[in-house]
């Protein structure tokens, strides 16, 4: 009753009863205790589970959670490793500490609250201009367009805006949405390019260049010899460090071009850039 914070753990596996009170809790901040209504703290929940619901009944928590995340299991060594050292309290893990204060917290939302309120006409026109054609894309291929659903758009847009220190909406606060307007998880990947397109057609074309350098640094791994670290092909070598350092050349120009994305174009730039000095160290 007292919580600000929920945690839910296989919360789409409970029983119906405690599935709907729930939801109840969630929809209504209330907690009905034998015939009285207690009003809730609760300012926002967290759901983790292993199994994406199937029947309707059984989509109805999910409804209730705004974004949804997928965490993949764990393939390269390294993280395995990463994760063994942490269990045993080595490898750096540090835990959590949250620096926001419920007053702040309080604060920041109503400051979301107002971004794109000032100029109604505006905010219509960005409405008009960038949510809709998103929204008819998605139609197409059967995204979630729940009315709940759809009521969330606009303040995780604000949301975005306030997070990234600006005063009026942009194309690019709706990046967020590609974790919320997928009805199924084999829809994630295609309503994520099409959010990307509409939302940033750069942070697109970064995100293309990123996925591009990760598939040619793969491709490393079967390039050299496990024992000696040398390489077996140095020709398919020297195009992979060649491609890479395309990609660098590219990323490069855009960040010039569009220093409001510099964080963005940062991340995939060092990314690729590392990438290509190991390419580099194996061909000397």
């Amino acid at each position: 009753l007292f919580s600000h914070i929920w945690v839910l753990d296989e919360y789409t596996r409970g029983t119906s009863e405690l599935r709907n009170m729930t939801n109840s809790c969630l929809e209504e901040r209330e907690y009905d205790q034998d015939g009285t209504q207690h009003k809730l703290k609760l300012i926002t929940a967290a759901g983790a589970t292993n199994h994406w619901p199937e029947g309707e009944d059984d989509q109805a928590p999910l409804d209730r959670l705004a974004f949804r995340l997928f965490v993949n299991r764990l393939k390269m060594d390294d993280s395995l490793v990463t994760v063994l050292l942490q269990s045993m309290g080595l490898g750096g893990a540090t835990e959590p500490v949250t620096t926001v204060t419920l007053r702040e917290l309080k604060a920041m939302t109503r400051a979301r609250s107002k971004i794109g309120t000032t100029n109604p006409k505006a905010t219509e026109a960005f409405i008009r201009q960038h949510v809709l054609p998103l929204l008819h894309e998605l139609r197409k291929i059967g995204g979630d367009f729940s009315t709940r659903r759809v009521a969330l758009l606009m303040p995780i847009i604000q949301a975005s805006a306030f997070v990234n220190g600006r005063d009026d909406l942009s194309p690019l606060d709706m990046a967020p949405l590609a974790h919320v307007l997928f009805a199924r998880p084999e829809q994630a990947k295609q309503v994520a390019e099409l959010v990307m397109k509409i939302a940033s057609p750069i942070g697109f074309e970064i995100e293309e260049i990123a996925r591009t350098g990760e598939e040619a640094f793969a491709q490393v791994s079967n390039l050299i010899d496990k024992t000696t670290g040398r390489p077996t092909d140095g020709t398919a070598l020297m195009q992979v460090n060649h491609n890479l350092k395309g990609l660098r050349k590219k990323l490069l120009k855009m960040k010039d071009a569009n220093p409001d994305l510099s964080m963005e174009i940062g991340d995939a730039l060092k990314k690729i850039t590392n990438d290509q000095g190991k390419v580099a160290k194996i061909l000397l």
